[in-house]
């Protein structure tokens, strides 16, 4: 009986004492009565059905691939969030359209770019774009862009510009507390001045000094 199941936990006989589950007793007429109660068809668990994800449309087996299972499986997901026109993805990607492509999107275009293998198979495709899987659509249009990765990382770089040279500001910054202190540092130069005389003293009579 594929029913759903109540998680009892199990109590001995000599624990009940005056429990309230002491005082129950087994009563067979009302046994009887649960019989015939549709407790089966109240209770039965229900395969649940298959509804088919923004993955599953986007991968569809009568579509051809060529980009690995894991990288079209994340385009796919991307696709499915972004809920843009490919072609109006990739009209954004030939005018470096930076509305479109964040920063955000463009480390995860870069990181699931097509390999060299993958576009040389893209180059020799001939057939109905159409026939392509969702994210090879996606990949093939993309790649038809002439530079694609070099504009990809073009616009990362420029987009992320600003923070990477306040971030190297604010380290020269760091540099240079730290310089000024150490030049003003009395305890260094005792130190600076501890190991001079020291040296020196090991290094009389050395002609060579």
């Amino acid at each position: 009986m594929n029913v759903r199941r109540l998680n009892w936990e199990k109590l001995e006989l000599n624990n009940l004492g005056e429990t309230i589950w002491g005082q129950i007793s087994a009563d067979r007429a009302l046994s009887e009565v649960v019989n015939y109660l549709d407790i089966e068809g109240q209770f039965a668990v229900k395969k649940p059905k298959h509804t088919p994800s923004i993955v599953d449309k986007h991968l569809a087996k009568k579509d051809i691939c060529i980009l690995n299972g894991k990288k079209a499986h994340n385009i796919a997901i991307l696709l499915g969030h972004l809920k843009l026109p490919i072609a109006e993805l990739k009209a954004a990607l030939y005018n470096m359209d930076e509305s479109i492509y964040t920063a955000e999107l463009l480390q995860q275009m870069i990181r699931f770019a097509p390999s060299s293998d993958e576009i040389e198979k893209y180059d020799n495709y001939n057939g109905p774009v159409s026939k392509l899987s969702k994210p090879d659509q996606f990949a093939y249009e993309m790649t038809r862009v002439p530079g694609y990765e070099q504009r990809l990382r073009a616009m990362l770089f420029k987009l992320n510009f600003s923070e990477k040279v306040e971030s190297i500001r604010q380290t020269l910054l760091t540099v240079q507390r730290a310089s000024r202190e150490l030049c003003h540092s009395d305890k260094l130069a005792r130190i600076l001045e501890m190991i001079l005389a020291m040296g020196n003293f090991l290094n009389q009579g050395n002609n060579r000094i």
